[in-house]
């Protein structure tokens, strides 16, 4: 069973939260201790991180001890994580995604009660599942806003127009999501987080079956030295499927895509002015749809759904 059940705050005025995380149900088994440093919007836990510890897909229960500053929430991502059982019987396992991204489980400590504890992550359907994890005070004097409900509708309208008079068309709704603590990118700080746009498109072409193709925007929001919010693209990219015709078809979209950089950064421009009479402190991400305070304790979702962007007013 875990020794530290009720960590004596008085000694470590440090921290702004404190959780743990077991591997059995009701806090049993082996565990471990994680903080979040006082002033720090945010600890993050790596795939790496958990599989050294020897507590990758470990995890059943949870322990989040109360803040000093807002609400305690505990972040349990799978990574886009899939078993699949074959016919033969065997399980085959799939791990699709950075860290930080896929099915997640949030824990908040949403009446900053001494401790809130959930002894069973099946109840959620996530027992074992934890391949990354984020702490976050979320705080109470916060706006909150949908990625989706901000960008989608322009998205659509926009992207629509840059198309015309290409071979490619949009399939379906673009992924609006993050991308936190980027690994991989020349062009993406890791030490960031950003807001991150995909969209699948469809290549029709003469006498040959169609290509697919995607074209994805990195968006960076911060808050400058006067309390303005501001934000631009921080980096493009282009796929196109491999084949004969991937080249040409390539050429033909990426200037299509650069063009799009200077479209966002004005729309981006344009929504953001809109609060240019309020004064922001910070500026951090929730997943997944989050636009009301949590009313009950466990949220389930994946980071695909949406993003939160939550802003503090000064």
């Amino acid at each position: 069973m875990p020794l530290i059940r009720q960590p004596n705050y008085q000694f470590r005025i440090d921290w702004s939260f404190v959780s743990t995380a077991s591997v059995d149900n009701n806090q049993g088994g082996n565990f471990q201790l994680y903080s979040l440093p006082v002033d720090t919007r945010y600890a993050h836990i790596s795939k790496s991180d958990l599989q050294n510890g020897g507590f990758l897909r470990a995890y059943s229960s949870a322990t989040v001890y109360r803040s000093f500053r807002g609400e305690a929430t505990m972040i349990f991502l799978d990574n886009f994580y899939t078993l699949v059982k074959l016919s033969s019987g065997q399980v085959w396992a799939y791990w699709g995604g950075p860290d930080y991204s896929g099915k997640f489980l949030q824990l908040t400590n949403v009446l900053n009660e001494r401790a809130f504890t959930v002894d069973r992550f099946s109840d959620s359907a996530f027992d074992n599942q934890a391949a990354s994890i984020i702490l976050v005070d979320a705080g109470h004097t916060s706006l909150r806003f949908s990625f989706r409900d901000l960008f989608l509708n322009e998205w659509k309208t926009s992207i629509d127009k840059k198309l015309a008079g290409t071979t490619a068309t949009r399939n379906g709704d673009p992924i609006l999501t993050w991308e936190m603590w980027p690994v991989g990118y020349n062009e993406l700080n890791p030490g960031l987080c950003y807001l991150k746009i995909s969209q699948l498109l469809n290549v029709e072409l003469d006498w040959w079956p169609d290509y697919k193709a995607s074209m994805t925007y990195h968006i960076y929001l911060f808050v400058d030295g006067q309390g303005n919010l501001q934000g631009s693209v921080a980096r493009w990219g282009v796929w196109v499927e491999d084949g004969i015709f991937h080249d040409s078809i390539k050429d033909d979209l990426q200037p299509k895509v650069i063009s799009g950089v200077d479209t966002i950064n004005q729309k981006l421009a344009n929504e953001l002015a809109k609060y240019s009479g309020i004064t922001f402190k910070d500026l951090w991400y929730l997943p997944g749809r989050q636009v009301r305070y949590p009313t009950g304790n466990v949220m389930t979702g994946t980071t695909t759904d949406d993003v939160t962007i939550v802003v503090t007013v000064m």
